[in-house]
């Protein structure tokens, strides 16, 4: 899908650099055009001053010498006058060599017009166009698994999905499939299930921990140095219900030991006077989800929900839920791992604690579940 709006890209700009090359010959060609018809109708006019100097002063000589009686040869004299006066006038006409050009038209070259022509035809076999506004159907997600010959598990199809939402060239809802992990799976918000794809991707909040970089417009966060202190993003909202806040695991360092922490916080980012910790593992306003244990207000307690943050690859996504009842759940790759078993105060901030192995993340389209 890059590919092709990549080639759609290319194409627009060939179309636009011909176009501006045949606009600029148009240009050209009338200004060339303009010149040449000022020049043309200039010079007729100093013609005609011209003659009609030259037709007065030798009109005046023959009124005269027409006056005159016609005795001996001034009668000759006067005819040979009379003819002398026509030549004048007739010479007065414009010479050949000056043309008034009434229409000025611009010629085209067959180059240009085929390789407009080339153009077009290539972004007639793109059907993607405008980014905007185009949904990918389960009818071409279908016939690119066909293509492929790859079978994609529920997972891996919702996984896809997701990053081409995150993509940001779609506004419209892409198909909804649920996981086979239960009724826990996640799944698009569509506008047959009484909403729309929630579409905006979550920010993070300026104030984070002192060894992480923002960009992406505050979506996406990456640590500056390896370690494991200084690693803590929450989200710039609140948390809503039954909303997943998903991150996508962008960057795997070399370091290893430690697992991404991940959970939610009653401590308000906007408040001036919150701090965060130097870790997110034992912090009294937050419940945080780590490998083997649970983190709840700064008591640890042993956990299994957990036990899939220790060793998750590039490209993998873990996510946040909080429920009706308060009640925090942990999703990874779209597979709900389990429920802190508490609530959390609110209103509360998704938290993601970078560090060890994990260098870089970036934020999902927010999904209902």
């Amino acid at each position: 899908m890059e590919a092709a709006l990549t080639k759609v890209d290319k194409t627009f700009d060939r179309l636009q650099a011909a176009l501006k090359r045949s606009r600029q010959q148009a240009k050209e060609s009338t200004a060339r055009a303009f010149t040449e018809s000022r020049q043309a109708l200039q010079d007729g006019r100093t013609h005609l001053f011209q003659g009609r100097g030259a037709v007065t002063t030798h009109r005046t000589v023959a009124e005269r010498g027409k006056s005159m009686p016609p005795t001996g040869g001034m009668g000759q004299m006067a005819v040979a006058m009379k003819k002398c006066v026509a030549d004048i006038v007739n010479s007065t006409l414009l010479p050949e060599n000056v043309k008034v050009i009434k229409t000025v038209t611009t010629e085209i070259s067959s180059e240009a017009v085929s390789h407009v022509e080339k153009a077009l035809a290539e972004v007639a076999q793109v059907k993607v166009i405008k980014r905007a506004t185009t949904a990918i159907s389960s009818e071409a997600v279908s016939s690119v698994e066909a293509q492929a010959r790859v079978k994609v598990t529920g997972a891996e199809l919702a996984e896809l999905m997701t990053h081409v939402a995150a993509s940001g060239y779609f506004s419209t809802p892409l198909p909804s499939r649920r996981l086979a992990s239960g009724n826990f799976g996640p799944r698009v918000l569509n506008q047959g299930d009484g909403g729309r794809l929630e579409g905006a991707v979550f920010q993070f909040h300026k104030k984070c921990g002192r060894h992480i970089a923002l960009s992406n417009n505050q979506k996406t966060a990456e640590r500056r140095q390896s370690g494991r202190d200084g690693g803590i993003v929450v989200t710039r909202q609140p948390m809503k219900p039954s909303r997943l806040y998903e991150v996508h695991v962008d960057e795997i360092g070399s370091l290893t030991g430690w697992d991404m922490l991940v959970g939610a916080t009653s401590a308000d980012p906007n408040n001036t006077t919150t701090t965060f910790p130097s870790y997110a593992w034992g912090w009294t306003s937050a419940v945080v989800f780590s490998w083997g244990y649970l983190s709840v207000h700064g008591a640890e307690k042993r956990s299994n929900v957990g036990d899939k943050l220790g060793d998750q690859p590039k490209g993998s996504r873990v996510g946040v839920m909080l429920d009706d009842r308060q009640r925090l759940h942990l999703y990874i790759n779209g597979e709900h791992q389990g429920q802190a078993g508490t609530t959390v105060s609110q209103p509360c901030f998704a938290l993601f604690d970078v560090r060890g192995p994990y260098r870089k993340i970036t934020a999902l389209p927010l999904r209902k579940v």
